[in-house]
C-alpha cells in the first residue's frame, strides 16, 4: 500500500462548505473552492504520440458505493456542450504526479488509454493527489514519470504539449518549446535551476514562457516559494565577484520582466519587497544594461543603507502594520525610481492599485485601534517634528478617495477632527512649539550640510566633461521648516475635509480668546520667503472665507473672526503698512492679499463696504502697486479694483471718485503697456476690463468724473488715437458717447423748463427746497451702510495708518506725497511742469483734506451729472481747485 497520507495536507486546504453544500457533504475533497477544482483534461492512446485536449471543466470525487469504488468525475465544457467523464480510481494504474500541477494515469477499463488532469491551482492538485495515494495500492503509483508500457516519455510529451499547445490543438513532442531547451530540476515547477548558463538562456526564453498561462502559473508558484529567487541571487553574487557583467545584466532583465508581469499581484510583490529578497533585488537592478551603456550607476543598496531611515514615532503592537508600511515604501520606490523607464500606463495603474490595497490595510489597522493611535500622535505632535511628517503622510493617503476604503478614510478624518489634532500646529507657525527647537537642533544642521556638499559638488564638476551625476543623491533634499510643514498640513486638510480646519480655527479662538492660528498665518504670508508657502496660505484663507461650502452659522462666525477680531487688520498692516520695507517677499505677499480682498469684495459685500470706508482699501492697494511700480503687483491691484467697480455700490464709487483711484488705470495704459499693439498683455487686459465694466454697467458717476478730471482728459484722447485701429477703441468711444448724452440731457432739461414756464423763476426757490429735501432723504437711505453709522464722518475723521505726514518723502519741501506721486519712472515734462505750477499731481490724494470752499451739487436717482444750481449732498465733498 501507499504511504499513509499526511492528514495536515488536507487540513490545510481552504474548505468552502457554503459554495456547494451537497457536494461538500459527499466528500471532503469536494469542499475546496471551485477555482481549485478547475482542470484541463488530456487523453492519449498508446498508438499515438500526441496528447489531445478534451476541454476544460471542474472535477470532483464521487463517493464509493457497494457496486463500485470512488470515481473522479470531470464535467467538461466543449463547444457549449457539457460532457461528463468518469474514471474509477481503484481500477486505474500507473498514477504519477508531475510538477505539482498534473496527475496522469492509465485507464483500467481501456489499457491503451492514458488520461491527465492539469490543475489550475496548486491546492486542488495537492488535495486530489493526496486522496488518490491514500486509496490506491502502492504498486499503482509510479516513482518517476515516464514508465508507461507503450511509449516511454509520454509524461514529458504532455508537459511539452501543455507549454507549446497551439490553436490547432495538436503539436509534435519535438517542437521548439522554450522549456525543451532547458534542463529542469525536480525542485522547481517551471523555472530552471539557477546557473550562469541557465540564466542567460532564461533571459531569451522568459517572454515566451510567460505568454503561456499554464507555464506562467507554475512560474508564479516558483516565485512564491522564494527558493528560486534566493538561488538566483546567489548566482548573482558569484558573478559580481567574477565581474561577469553579461550575466548580471541578464539577471537584471529577468527580475524586471517578472515584476512587470505580476505588478498587479500584491502577493508576488510582497515576496519581492520582503526583507530577505528586496536588497538583493536592488543590487540586481544596479546592473541594468541600458544604464551601464551610459556609464551610469544607480547605487540603490547604498541609498537604502545610508539615506533611508524608519522612524518609529507611534509604537504599534501589530507586526503586520510595520510590514505593510515597509512594503508600501519599497513598492513606491520600485515604481518611481527603479522601473519608470519600463512602465506603460497600464502597468502604472496596476502598481497604483496594489499600493492602494496596501494603504487600505494600513488605514484599517489604524481605524481598528480607535483613538489610541491618534491620541498618541497628538501627544507627540508638539514635541517631535517627525510626528508632523507622519500626520502629513496620513492626510496624503486620506486625500486619495479612489482605491482607499472609504469607511476607514472617513474614520481617520473624524478622529483627527474630534481630537483637535490641528490645534497643536499653532506652535509650528509661530515657532513656540518644542518641535521647532527639535528641528533646529537635529535636522537643520543636516540641511545646511547638504547645501554645502551640493555647492562644493557643483564647483568641482563644473569643468568636468565626463562627469556622470549620482541620480540618487539627496544632497538638496532637505526637510521643510516647521511653518511650511504646518501650512501644508492645513492645506491638505482643506482639500480633504474643510470642516476639520474650520473647527480647529473656532476652537483655537475660543480657548485662547483670539484667533491665534489665523493671526500666525497672516505673519507667515507676509514674512515667509518661500513663494510656495505663501500661495498655500492664500489658498487656506480663500477656502476658509468662501461661503459656498459653509452653512450660515459657520459663515457668520468665520466672517466675525476675520473682520471683527483683527485678522484683516493684521493682513493689511503686514503687507500695506507704512513701515513695511519693499522686497520680493512683500511684493508676492501683496499679490496674494489682493486675491483675498477680491474674494471678500465678491462674497462679503455688506461687511466689505464698511472696510472700504474705514481702511480706504482701493486707495491703499493702488498706492502699494505704484510705489515702486511692479507689473505683477499692478495686475493684482487692477483685478481688485475691477471687483470693487463690479460691486456697483454708491459708497465704493464715492471713494473711487474722491481719491482719484482711476487715474493709475489710465496712466498705466498710456505709459506701461504698448497700447494698440496686437497681442497685448495681462496688465493691459485688466485695465481695459475695468473701463469696459464702467461702460457696460453704465456707471455714470465714474464716467462723468473721468471726462472732467484734468489729468484723465488728455490721456483718454491719446488712448483713443492709440486704439483707433483696434477693436478695443469702442470702449473709449462708448464712454465719451455716454458722457455727451448725459450732458446733452441736462441741457435739454434746462431749456424745456425755461420754455414751458417763463415765470418759473418766481417759484424756483420753493421748488428747489422741496426737491432738495426729497433728494437728501434718498441719499440718506442709499448712502448709510448701517443704522447709526455715518460713512462720511468716518472718512473725515479717519485717523488710520495712512497719513499724509507719514508718507511724505524726506526730500525737497515742495515734493508731493508718495501716494500722490508714486516713486516710479518720471512723468512727461508737461505733467512735471503742471505739478510745479500748483496744478493737480497725477495721483494726488488727500487723506486729511484741508479746509476748502465747498461746492454744492445733488445727484438724482439715476446718478446723472448734477445741475450747477443744485446743492451738494452732505456726503459729497469736492476740492474747490477742481
Amino acid at each position: 500500500m501507499a504511504d499513509c497520507p499526511n492528514q495536515d495536507d488536507l487540513d490545510d486546504v481552504d474548505v468552502d462548505q457554503e459554495g456547494n453544500p451537497d457536494l461538500a457533504k459527499s466528500h471532503p475533497v469536494n469542499g475546496i473552492p471551485a477555482s481549485c477544482r478547475r482542470v484541463k483534461l488530456y487523453e492519449i492512446y498508446s498508438s499515438s504520440d500526441t496528447w489531445l485536449d478534451k476541454g476544460t471543466g471542474y472535477c470532483h470525487i464521487k463517493t464509493p458505493t457497494d457496486a463500485e469504488g470512488p470515481q473522479i468525475v470531470i464535467e467538461l465544457e466543449q463547444d457549449g456542450i457539457n460532457v461528463v467523464v468518469e474514471s474509477n480510481i481503484m481500477n486505474n494504474t500507473n498514477y504519477s504526479s508531475q510538477n505539482d500541477s498534473i496527475i496522469i494515469w492509465q485507464e483500467g477499463d481501456e489499457n491503451r488509454l492514458y488520461r491527465a488532469l492539469s490543475f489550475q491551482n496548486l491546492v486542488g492538485h495537492k488535495a486530489f493527489w493526496t486522496y488518490i495515494t491514500s486509496v490506491v495500492d502502492e504498486s499503482c503509483i509510479q516513482s518517476s514519470p515516464g514508465d508507461r508500457d507503450s511509449g516511454a516519455g509520454s509524461d514529458n510529451e504532455l508537459d511539452n504539449y501543455i507549454e507549446t499547445s497551439s490553436t490547432s490543438g495538436s503539436v509534435a513532442a519535438d517542437t521548439g518549446s522554450p522549456l525543451n531547451s532547458t534542463k529542469y530540476s525536480g525542485d522547481y515547477r517551471a523555472l530552471p535551476t539557477p546557473t550562469v548558463s541557465e540564466m542567460r538562456k532564461l533571459e531569451a526564453s522568459l517572454d515566451n514562457m510567460l505568454t503561456q498561462s499554464s507555464v506562467a502559473d507554475m512560474v508564479f508558484m516558483d516565485l512564491l516559494d522564494k527558493r528560486w529567487l534566493c538561488e538566483a541571487f546567489s548566482v548573482m553574487r558569484q558573478c559580481i565577484e567574477l565581474e561577469d557583467l553579461s550575466t548580471l545584466s541578464a539577471i537584471s532583465a529577468i527580475m524586471a520582466r517578472l515584476i512587470l508581469n505580476w505588478c498587479g499581484n500584491l502577493e508576488v510583490l510582497h515576496v519581492f519587497v520582503s526583507d530577505e529578497i528586496f536588497f538583493d533585488l536592488l543590487q540586481a537592478f544596479e546592473y541594468d544594461a541600458e544604464l551601464l551603456s551610459q556609464n551610469l550607476c544607480l547605487e540603490h543598496v547604498r541609498f537604502f543603507r545610508e539615506s533611508v531611515r524608519h522612524h518609529d514615532i507611534i509604537s504599534m503592537d501589530n507586526p503586520s502594520f510595520y510590514r505593510l508600511v515597509h512594503s508600501s515604501y519599497r513598492i513606491e520606490y520600485l515604481k518611481d525610481v527603479v522601473l519608470p523607464r519600463l512602465l506603460d500606463e497600464f502597468s502604472i495603474q496596476r502598481l497604483n492599485s496594489v499600493i492602494f490595497s496596501n494603504t487600505s490595510e494600513i488605514l484599517n489597522i489604524i481605524s481598528n485601534d480607535g483613538r489610541g493611535f491618534v491620541d498618541l500622535l497628538k501627544e507627540q505632535l508638539s514635541q517631535k517634528y517627525m510626528s508632523a511628517l507622519l500626520l502629513r503622510e496620513l492626510l496624503g493617503v486620506a486625500r486619495c478617495s479612489q482605491g482607499v476604503n472609504q469607511p476607514d478614510r472617513i474614520s481617520l478624518l473624524l478622529l483627527i477632527k474630534h481630537t483637535q489634532l490641528l490645534n497643536e500646529l499653532s506652535g509650528y507657525l509661530d515657532g513656540t512649539a518644542p518641535a521647532c527647537r527639535d528641528f533646529e537642533a537635529n535636522l537643520m544642521p543636516r540641511n545646511r550640510n547638504a547645501e554645502r556638499e551640493y555647492s562644493a559638488l557643483k564647483e568641482s564638476v563644473v569643468d568636468t566633461e565626463d562627469h556622470r551625476p549620482n541620480l540618487l543623491s539627496n544632497r538638496r533634499q532637505g526637510l521643510m521648516d516647521p511653518p511650511s510643514l504646518a501650512v501644508e498640513i492645513l492645506n491638505l486638510c482643506l482639500e480633504v475635509f474643510p470642516s476639520i480646519v474650520r473647527t480647529a480655527v473656532f476652537v483655537d479662538a475660543e480657548t485662547k480668546n483670539e484667533p491665534a492660528l489665523l493671526l500666525s498665518l497672516c505673519d507667515v504670508i507676509a514674512r515667509n520667503p518661500n513663494e510656495g508657502v505663501q500661495t498655500q496660505v492664500r489658498e487656506i484663507f480663500l477656502r476658509l472665507l468662501d461661503p459656498k461650502n459653509m452653512d450660515l452659522p459657520e459663515k457668520d462666525e468665520m466672517c466675525s473672526l476675520f473682520y471683527d477680531n483683527g485678522i484683516l487688520d493684521r493682513l493689511l498692516d503686514g503687507v500695506f503698512g507704512n513701515n513695511v520695507p519693499d522686497s520680493p517677499t512683500i511684493r508676492t505677499a501683496k499679490v496674494h492679499v489682493m486675491d483675498i480682498l477680491s474674494l471678500c469684495a465678491r462674497e462679503h459685500r455688506h461687511r466689505f463696504k464698511l472696510r472700504v470706508q474705514s481702511h480706504k482699501l482701493p486707495l491703499r492697494v493702488l498706492a502699494s502697486a505704484m510705489k515702486p511700480f511692479d507689473k505683477f503687483v499692478a495686475v493684482g491691484a487692477m483685478k481688485f479694483l475691477h471687483v470693487c467697480v463690479k460691486m456697483k455700490d454708491m459708497s465704493v464709487e464715492r471713494h473711487i471718485i474722491k481719491y482719484k483711484v482711476l487715474r493709475p488705470v489710465l496712466w498705466i495704459l498710456k505709459n506701461k503697456v504698448n497700447a494698440g499693439v496686437d497681442g497685448g498683455s495681462m496688465l493691459e487686459s485688466v485695465c481695459l476690463g475695468i473701463l469696459s465694466t464702467i461702460d457696460s454697467w453704465a456707471l455714470d458717476g465714474l464716467v462723468d468724473w473721468m471726462f472732467q478730471d484734468p489729468f484723465c482728459i488728455p490721456i483718454i484722447k491719446d488712448l483713443q488715437r492709440s486704439y483707433s485701429h483696434c477693436t478695443d477703441n469702442f470702449v473709449f468711444n462708448n464712454l465719451e458717447r455716454m458722457y455727451n448724452y448725459s450732458r446733452a440731457g441736462e441741457l435739454v432739461s434746462k431749456k424745456r423748463h425755461a420754455l414751458a414756464d417763463p415765470d418759473r423763476w418766481f417759484e424756483e426757490d420753493d421748488d428747489e427746497e422741496d426737491v432738495e429735501c426729497s433728494k437728501r432723504r434718498m441719499i440718506s437711505i442709499s448712502g448709510s451702510l448701517v443704522e447709526g453709522y455715518d460713512d462720511d464722518e468716518d472718512e473725515e475723521d479717519y485717523e488710520g495708518d495712512i497719513d499724509i505726514r507719514d508718507i511724505e518723502a524726506a526730500g525737497s519741501p515742495g515734493e508731493a506725497s508718495t501716494l500722490g506721486k508714486p516713486r516710479m519712472p518720471p512723468w512727461s515734462e508737461d505733467d512735471e511742469r503742471n505739478t510745479k505750477n500748483g496744478d493737480d499731481a497725477p495721483f494726488e490724494v488727500r487723506l486729511k483734506p484741508a479746509p476748502a470752499k465747498k461746492i454744492s451739487v445733488f445727484i438724482d436717482a439715476c446718478r446723472k451729472e448734477p445741475s450747477p444750481r443744485g446743492k451738494l449732498a452732505s456726503d459729497f465733498i469736492l476740492d474747490s481747485s477742481e
